[in-house]
């Protein structure tokens, strides 16, 4: 009764992990970058959380998946403007901005998603294209 476990199927779920794992990696690239630079940016997620949100809303109101990935950028790099007017010019404490961030990306996301999309069934905007990876096999 010793089964040896399906391995396309492990494969599989081990593939899929990396891929929804990847926005987790970026964060996590960017805190150590930020680390090594002497700032403590707890504020990631928050940043994370806005760049979502006004990416999907800028796909939705320009019609373009290009001009919501920059509105997505933009409102990141805000955020992030604001975490370092905080850390460096006053000088507070960069968990307490980082936290404070959180916080606010989490109720401003939370409000605006409620005042633009709140009643609507399902919200469809412009996604990537689908492309292809040179020399890669496909099965």
């Amino acid at each position: 009764m010793n089964e040896r476990p399906h391995w396309p199927t492990a494969l599989g779920t081990w593939l899929l992990a990396l891929l929804w794992v990847t926005p987790l990696l970026f964060a996590a690239l960017g805190g150590l970058m930020s680390e090594r630079s002497g700032v403590i940016n707890i504020g990631l997620e928050g940043m994370m959380l806005m760049g979502a949100f006004f990416g999907v809303w800028g796909a939705d109101i320009t019609g373009s998946w290009v001009l919501g990935l920059l509105i997505a950028m933009a409102s990141g790099m805000a955020l992030a403007l604001i975490h370092a007017v905080f850390a460096i010019t006053l000088r507070a404490d960069q968990i307490v901005s980082g936290v404070g961030i959180n916080l606010a990306a989490i109720g401003l996301t939370s409000y605006l998603f409620d005042q633009i999309f709140g009643n609507l069934q399902q919200i469809v905007v412009p996604t990537i294209p689908s492309f292809s990876i040179p020399l890669r096999s496909s099965p």
